[in-house]
């Protein structure tokens, strides 16, 4: 069957998009080779090779992708997905963890609470890191064999954390029944390392903000009874280059910013690290702050790790020594001086990096001299035993001091590991161990150089390892179900072309580069040039998956199991040398007489290594070295997988996990088991596909294997399609499959338009009994309108003669009202005027009142001085003068109050320079006064000859103020009255009057 006709309308699948991956979708129609899919409201058109069918399985996100009942990209994507929406990050594909990164914390997924319940359920655990340590250590008691736990994945997928939590989980499920002992410390260690590795092995990168930038093998030792006598710990590539050099927006390694921040004053001042931002070696990645990571905290709790792990406060100290020679010797720049190689000039120290160029020296215990001889100038050997010095030109000399910073690093970082294996070794030869690998993942990147070729080599190894080993469980699962084993062909995923093409001899990328690093006057160019002649006398296989990139003369490329990388050459030769020149031997020689830790850690360095030994011999050593180890081991595979690039939580980017599948070896298992047989249901399975059809109910009451026989044969599947094992039917192909499902759809859809008649019956009898009721329905509803509308035109006449002769009478009585109401008004005005009237007749005869009495200075009273004045009481206003004619007015106009703006006036006894004895006082003294307060809360005083004299002013003044609040509340009732009333009041007012006189 081909595969442009296994698509019928109305199929499930799942359809390739370069935004989203596999998406799940329907097939709208087919035309030749071109499929018309929908994926909810959006319809697009795909070609046949890129859909796949779908799986129902997948759909509930299964524990177990080897569950599925179809197995490819598209089921494992989709199975992924939803199991990763519901934060469910963790799952099988058979022996194999896929672990995806949630970028947040998921609550109790890592709590003691946590590990003591997988404790208790051990193999019948979910998917988790703490169900496969558990099923390794268990596997490791039962057969008595080693057992190791790959951890691999892209930087930000999670490798370090799940190394972390393994190493926990093992000492928790070894610490089980175990009494306190000596172990107990090495348990401590081994959990209590991480701090220590961390620190001086990861550092902030672009993608991932702890990234580890060395490999690590830890080795985790028991005693026959399962209890934990000891460890190891191996490491791989560290990143050296970091040590001088981050790109923007990255960090070094993490315990130089650590040891900046976190250390005490006197340590700070000690080793002059006061002013850590001005450090080259720091400041080049422009970032010194990492997201959620506190560098004080991070660096107490280092420190205390190392106490744990037997490095103490002494030795401690010299390390964070060595560590700051390391930041001021970054910060020694050179200057031109005529008269050195290159184009006769010579590298000097700067007169600014004289202060760097001492503090390291005396860091380091050497004289400032001697260090700067040993950066900017070489020893050389000439015949007959002479020896000569060459200045060397800035560029050199920065060379110089560049590669002896990274070399006193890499040889601290190898001492520390050194170390901590001496803590955790065991008194007594273990019987098994576990080995938890966390190597680098497969790395591409814009610019790959030397270190991304020894990466990706080592990964190369690791997959081949990996494909090995699966092929080997697929020849394990023909031979328990009784099939030949031969028919699986391992090399259609064999990576062994890609492993010759890098390492064969005599010729391959390692053996050329070997060959120009012997040669005195080897380049990266001559080892590009080299490489390309050399392709067309390789091994077929191997030289069609690399070549040299056109007009870029140092680029080549290789086709990876996981993708095409192209290399940039620039830099190989020098970084596969890895030099150290004999002036910096011996200045760290010279070093290491006065420095003990220099010395210890001066045997770890490159200076101790065999003749004519370069990185790529020692990394592949070590990388063969550890496949010898996990040949004795039984393997246990956990991905990682970062789900986004932007480290957001709950993003699923589908062609990144796709890729990364890809990187992890996932996708070749999918390979090795579709070249046997595809697709694997049990027998189970085919009974309950067809079991309640006609086809399938004598399958369905036969059971088992015959059951399932006589369904397929019920089906006219060619029997060249399929092979019965003993528990499960093995199909050769999905096409053979999608065969049984496209049969089992159209029975599906025969039944269904059986159902959908008589249904459709069934729904039109009653859709018309239905309608007949509606209209007799609405025939009632007519009579009872008509009925309804004859009664409301009555209704209406009636309520119009109702309301005209309501209107009729309310007017009646409307102006009945009226007439009272204004007789009512009429008789209340007239006794307001007649009021007032009659008031002001009472107090016109008390009203007005002359006479002297004292004022105190200023128009209200604001100064201390007191004057006689004359005062006078009109009818709206209290006026005083400075003299009087008593003939005809008074004399000399001082100043007046209004009545209506005095709030109140009362009487007094207050202390006041008053008069005494006819002069004014000096002394203040309790006098009896008027005080009269305003609306401006301002207030006047006044005195007088006697008390008596006073209360008369003030009841006059009383009286006056009344007089004029009544006469202006008659004045505004007159301004609200209507013309007509008004008219009428002073008509009875003219009457008031007359009677009056």
């Amino acid at each position: 069957m081909t595969v442009e006709n296994s698509w019928v309308e109305g199929s499930p699948a799942y359809a390739l998009d370069e935004q989203k991956g596999w998406l799940r979708v329907r097939v709208a129609s087919v035309a030749g080779d071109k499929v018309n899919v929908k994926d909810g409201k959006r319809s697009f058109t795909v070609k046949a090779r890129d859909l796949q069918l779908s799986s129902e399985k997948a759909l509930k996100g299964i524990e177990d992708m080897i569950g599925l009942d179809i197995l490819h990209e598209g089921a494992i994507q989709n199975n992924v997905e939803v199991r990763y929406g519901k934060k469910q990050i963790y799952t099988y594909v058979g022996t194999i963890l896929v672990s995806i990164n949630p970028y947040e914390q998921i609550p109790n997924l890592y709590t003691e609470e946590t590990i003591r319940d997988f404790l208790q359920k051990g193999a019948k655990a979910p998917p988790h890191l703490y169900s496969v340590s558990d099923n390794v250590y268990s596997q490791m008691l039962t057969t008595g064999k080693d057992q190791s736990m790959l951890i691999s994945g892209e930087s930000g997928a999670g490798k370090t954390e799940a190394t972390k939590h393994c190493l926990r989980y093992l000492t928790y499920k070894a610490t089980e029944n175990t009494a306190f002992d000596g172990s107990n410390l090495i348990k401590q260690c081994i959990v209590d390392v991480n701090p220590v590795l961390e620190a001086f092995g990861n550092a902030k990168t672009k993608r991932n903000n702890n990234s580890s930038r060395f490999g690590k093998l830890f080795q985790v030792q028991f005693d026959g009874k399962g209890a934990i006598v000891g460890g190891n710990l191996i490491s791989y590539l560290l990143e050296k280059s970091r040590v001088v050099k981050a790109n923007k927006g990255e960090r070094g390694y993490h315990i130089f910013y650590q040891l900046c921040k976190g250390a005490s004053k006197k340590q700070i001042e000690a080793l002059s690290l006061e002013d850590y931002k001005e450090f080259e070696y720091l400041k080049k990645g422009d970032c010194f702050d990492v997201e959620d990571m506190n560098d004080v905290e991070e660096f107490e709790k280092v420190c205390a790790a190392m106490s744990k792990c037997g490095i103490q406060e002494e030795t401690q100290s010299k390390m964070f020594s060595i560590l700051a020679a390391i930041l001021h010797l970054g910060n020694i720049n050179f200057e031109e001086k005529e008269g050195g190689t290159g184009e006769n000039d010579y590298g000097e120290v700067s007169q600014a990096s004289t202060k760097s160029l001492n503090v390291a020296a005396i860091l380091l215990g050497v004289s400032p001299k001697l260090l700067q001889e040993s950066l900017s100038q070489r020893t050389m050997g000439g015949g007959r035993g002479s020896i000569y010095k060459i200045p060397l030109g800035c560029k050199n000399c920065m060379d110089s001091r560049d590669a002896l910073c990274k070399e006193m690093y890499s040889m601290l970082f190898a001492w520390l590991i050194h170390v901590i294996n001496i803590t955790m070794a065991s008194k007594n030869d273990p019987k098994n161990f576990i080995a938890v690998l966390d190597i680098f993942g497969f790395e591409v990147f814009e610019q790959n150089s030397f270190e991304q070729l020894c990466i990706n080599y080592a990964n190369e190894v690791l997959h081949q390892q990996f494909i090995h080993h699966y092929f080997k469980l697929e020849q394990e699962e023909y031979a328990t179900e009784g099939l030949n084993v031969e028919i699986l062909q391992i090399d259609q995923v064999d990576n062994k072309p890609v492993l010759q093409l890098m390492t064969a001899k005599p010729i391959s990328v390692f053996a050329l580069l070997e060959e120009q690093c012997q040669i005195a006057r080897g380049s990266d160019e001559i080892f590009i040039d080299r490489f390309t002649e050399c392709l067309t006398k390789m091994d077929a296989k191997s030289s069609c998956l690399a070549s040299r990139v056109n007009r870029q003369p140092t680029i080549f490329e290789i086709k990876h199991f996981a993708g095409t990388v192209k290399y940039d050459a620039i830099g190989f030769i020098e970084k596969n040398k890895d030099p150290l020149h004999v002036d910096l031997q011996n200045l760290m020689n010279i070093a290491a007489k006065k420095n003990e830790l220099l010395g210890n850690v001066l045997k770890f360095g490159t200076t101790n290594r065999k003749m004519n030994t370069t990185v790529i011999k020692t990394f592949q050593k070590q990388v063969n070295g550890l496949m010898e180890l996990l040949d004795k081991t039984e393997p246990n595979y956990v991905r990682c997988i970062k789900p986004n690039e932007r480290k957001a939580p709950q993003q699923f980017e589908g062609p990144l996990i796709l890729s990364q599948m890809r990187y992890s070896g996932l996708l070749d298992s999918i390979r090795i088991r579709q070249a046997g047989y595809a697709v694997r249901r049990t027998f189970e399975d085919i009974i309950d596909l067809f079991g309640n059809s006609k086809l399938g109910r004598a399958g369905k009451a036969e059971g088992g294997k015959q059951g399932a026989l006589s369904i397929l044969q019920a089906t006219k599947m060619s029997p060249d399609a399929y092979v019965f094992g003993k528990t499960k039917v093995f199909f050769k192909d999905v096409d053979n499959y999608a065969h049984l499902l496209n049969e089992m759809a159209a029975i599906e859809h025969n039944a269904a338009v059986r159902v959908q008649a008589k249904w459709r019956q069934a729904y039109e009898k009653k859709k018309f009994i239905h309608a007949m009721g509606c209209v007799m329905r609405l025939k009632n509803l007519l009579i009872t309108k008509i009925h309804r509308q004859r009664f409301l035109k009555k209704k209406q006449a009636a309520i119009k003669m109702q309301k005209s002769f309501r209107g009729f009478k309310a007017r009646k009585e409307l102006a009945e009202a009226k007439k009272e109401q204004m007789n009512s008004k009429i008789k209340e005005y007239s006794k307001r005027w007649e009021n007032a009237f009659l008031c002001l007749k009472k107090t016109r005869e008390n009203l007005r009142r002359t006479g002297w009495a004292y004022k105190k200075g200023g128009r209200f009273g604001g100064r201390r001085n007191w004057h006689k004045r004359y005062f006078v009481l009109y009818e709206d206003c209290l006026s005083y003068y400075s003299d009087v004619d008593t003939g005809i007015k008074p004399l000399g106009f001082k100043g007046s109050a209004l009545l209506l703006k005095v709030k109140d006036v009362a009487c007094e006894t207050r202390n006041s320079f008053f008069f005494r004895d006819k002069k004014m006082s000096r002394e203040k003294s309790e006098t009896y006064l008027m005080v009269m307060k305003m609306e401006d809360d301002t207030e006047m005083l006044v005195g007088a000859d006697t008390p008596a004299e006073l209360d008369e002013w003030k009841e006059s003044l009383r009286i006056a103020i009344r007089e004029q609040t009544l006469l202006q509340e008659a004045k505004e009732s007159e301004d609200k009255m209507p013309k007509a009333d008004i008219e009428e009041v002073e008509k009875m007012l003219r009457e008031v009057e007359i009677r009056a006189k």
